[in-house]
């Protein structure tokens, strides 16, 4: 459960470094990010307006990011996950990091009895080795659902959001606890897809599928989106597409619908297609020292609760 005494990570912690820039400091300093009821908050960028743009990862319900190399895709990743840590408390979220590059998420291996989820036994919460270390998360997390799913119908509730609600208000009378939110990020699914794609695809196509009810969102970003990577089914659950500068046309089409990927200009410039609708934006300028002061103010705090454990 939150702690009442867990303290959110303070703006001031994200510095400016050019004036120039959008910065998540600014974001996330905002009105629309500060007093949003969404679920999941997730900063994504700002628009063509200037308009900050926010969405809630719940309704997506699963965000798809693809872009050739050194586009801004980590950079997009590590807004997002900063923006979550900045609204949620550990009770309240957990993630799963799946980063077999073992250079984005590391650093994140701080906070894992605060918000990484893991199997018992593991130091490591961050999953950085190929083939089956993340079938074995995803296995994992599949038991998860199945067990939140039971959770649901022994509580009479059809969703996370009920389910918390009535927790909340002491309805609940069994031994079941509150019910975090998992946010699911793979830096790269192409890596873990070579080595051992048939058992990956067969745990995470129903996380995609049926993870919304239970409160299991996953977050996949990949500079191969091919359908060697991203099947047919993966690609209809996953409504939200996020596409950097892309030099296949080929490949705009199967992320976005169109070719207009690789007329983007750059760095950090994306386009955002959710439910049909396509929107040009600029993701936000996040600095390294940015990530490693929120993560430093989150782990210098006491963890009250016990870590969750995935299950074996």
């Amino acid at each position: 459960m939150v702690s009442l005494n867990y303290v959110y990570p303070e703006i001031d912690l994200l510095q400016k470094k050019n004036t120039e820039e959008v910065f998540i400091r600014d974001v996330i300093s905002s009105e629309i990010y500060r007093n949003n009821d969404y679920k999941l908050p997730i900063v994504l960028g700002v628009g063509e307006d200037n308009e900050n743009i926010i969405e809630d990862l719940t309704k997506m319900p699963h965000l798809l990011i693809a872009g050739d190399s050194n586009q801004g895709k980590s950079m997009l990743l590590h807004s997002i996950i900063i923006s979550l840590l900045c609204k949620k408390g550990p009770g309240e979220l957990q993630f799963v990091l799946i980063d077999t590059k073992m250079i984005e998420f590391n650093k994140y291996n701080s906070l894992r009895n605060h918000f990484l989820l893991r199997k018992e036994g593991e130091e490591g919460a961050v999953i950085t080795e190929l083939g089956d270390s993340v079938a074995e998360i995803l296995e994992s997390l599949h038991k998860e659902m199945d067990k939140r799913f039971l959770q649901l119908k022994d509580t009479h509730t059809n969703s996370i959001s009920e389910y918390n609600d009535k927790y909340k208000a002491e309805k609940i009378k069994t031994k079941h606890d509150k019910m975090p939110y998992i946010v699911v990020v793979v830096d790269e699914l192409a890596d873990s897809m070579m080595i051992a794609g048939d058992t990956v695809l067969k745990h995470l196509h129903p996380l995609l599928w049926l993870g919304r009810a239970i409160g299991i969102h996953v977050i996949i970003s990949t500079q191969r989106p091919s359908k060697d990577v991203l099947s047919n089914s993966m690609i209809i659950n996953m409504p939200a597409h996020i596409a950097f500068k892309m030099k296949s046309t080929k490949e705009s089409e199967f992320v976005i619908g169109c070719k207009d990927a690789c007329k983007l200009s750059g760095s950090r410039d994306l386009l955002f297609s959710n439910n049909g609708e396509l929107k040009r934006l600029r993701n936000v300028y996040i600095d390294v020292s940015d990530v490693e002061a929120t993560i430093k103010h989150i782990a210098s705090q006491p963890c009250l609760s016990s870590p969750y454990y995935l299950s074996l």
